[in-house]
């Protein structure tokens, strides 16, 4: 019978020095030799990959190769140029072991940046490694972790979740993935939606367990990676960001504008960040929410609102944006005079000078131009 180790790696990022440093391990923890002498190469040399961006094959499990490498490569090697910039120089030091069950072992490796008054602790990484005899091969904690979730399937997208789904949430978000898709003329995709309840909680599951830059954030979700999709604050509905998905699939990014992107997102499927009710916050409200503001505020410069993105949703979510609100507002009327095809004009008009170029496929499709902006922003809000 094989014998397996699986072995959960905290691992934090350094500059790209430590590429050639190898992993020391603290006195004080419990680990025999033979294991320690098993798996620190190993881990030595995939930290190495990622933060060149490289990825062994054999180092990883094929089913967790193109996560491993958009998530945890991606963010290594970017956050790595960034401290190498910085000059700041780290250590990485195995501090604890503890075994979880048979062949399962907990082991937890700090990189500790040296050049300080304390010892400062930069990013974590978990990881499975599975060892059999003398061969070393890492996973992510994803399955593992999730291993005892339910799994629902709701169309085309399985919901894998611990707490009962809101079901007229899920339908929405299966028919939105189906209209979104036919609107490109492509088929829609199957997906894999993870029911997480915050950032953190993803993170976790990627198996960044602590990174200083995104310490303490919440509210976002993630994907679409490999076909799943991570939940925004435990909602249903992942619509905003399956836009710029399929938006991809048929779009090269150079040619993508994002304030006509964003525009559509809020259009098609929402603001992306919910309310203080945990509801999706979509375009019917955003601009009822803008037609108060302008009645509040009559003296308001829209175009300047537009173009500054001023914060007047704070009630609904501070994040929300009033310049995708307004581009979303022409986006419709876009596409009610020239369907997909404009709509398509739209989201190709540049991703350099990003508002001019708007402002200028506005002018070509809807006579919009920065004279008349608020006049014809008003007449589509019916003000």
């Amino acid at each position: 019978m094989k014998h397996f180790l699986l072995v959960i790696l905290s691992l934090v990022a350094l500059n790209s020095g430590l590429s050639q440093i190898g992993v020391t391990r603290s006195p004080e923890i419990n680990i025999s030799n033979e294991t320690w002498e098993k798996i620190s190469p190993a881990i030595d040399s995939l930290l190495s990959q990622l933060e060149r961006g490289q990825l062994d094959s054999n180092l990883v499990a094929a089913s967790d190769r193109q996560v491993l490498m958009e998530l945890q490569g991606s963010f290594l090697k970017h956050e790595i140029e960034k401290d190498a910039a910085s000059g700041i120089s780290m250590s990485k030091q195995m501090v604890n072991h503890y075994p979880i069950d048979l062949d399962v072992h907990f082991i937890s490796v700090a990189y500790l940046q040296t050049k300080s008054d304390m010892p400062a602790l930069r990013y974590l990484i978990n990881m499975i490694a599975v060892i059999d005899k003398e061969h070393v091969q890492f996973n992510l904690p994803l399955t593992w972790r999730t291993s005892h979730w339910k799994r629902t399937k709701v169309g085309s997208i399985t919901y894998i979740h611990r707490e009962p789904l809101r079901m007229d949430r899920a339908e929405y978000f299966n028919q939105l993935n189906a209209e979104i898709a036919r609107k490109f003329s492509i088929k829609a995709e199957p997906f894999e939606f993870y029911m997480t309840k915050n950032y953190q909680e993803i993170l976790e599951l990627f198996g960044i367990g602590y990174t200083i830059h995104e310490n303490g954030k919440v509210r976002n979700g993630l994907g679409v990676v490999d076909n799943k999709i991570f939940a925004i604050q435990h909602n249903e509905d992942f619509s905003h960001d399956i836009f710029h998905y399929y938006s991809g699939k048929v779009n090269e990014r150079k040619n993508r504008n994002w304030i006509a992107e964003e525009g559509i997102a809020y259009l098609w499927g929402n603001a992306y960040y919910t309310d203080i009710d945990g509801e999706m916050i979509n375009q019917d409200r955003l601009e009822k929410a803008l037609c108060l503001y302008i009645d509040e505020n009559p003296d308001a410069v829209l175009y300047e609102l537009f173009t500054e993105n001023k914060k007047i949703f704070e009630a609904l979510a501070p994040e929300v944006s009033v310049r995708s609100t307004i581009a979303g507002v022409f986006a419709r009327e876009v596409e009610h005079r020239f369907g997909i095809e404009g709509i398509q004009q739209l989201i190709n008009c540049g991703s350099k000078d990003r508002l001019q170029s708007f402002m200028h496929v506005l002018d070509h499709l809807l006579d919009v131009t920065t004279d008349n902006f608020d006049e014809r922003l008003k007449a589509l809000l019916e003000l």
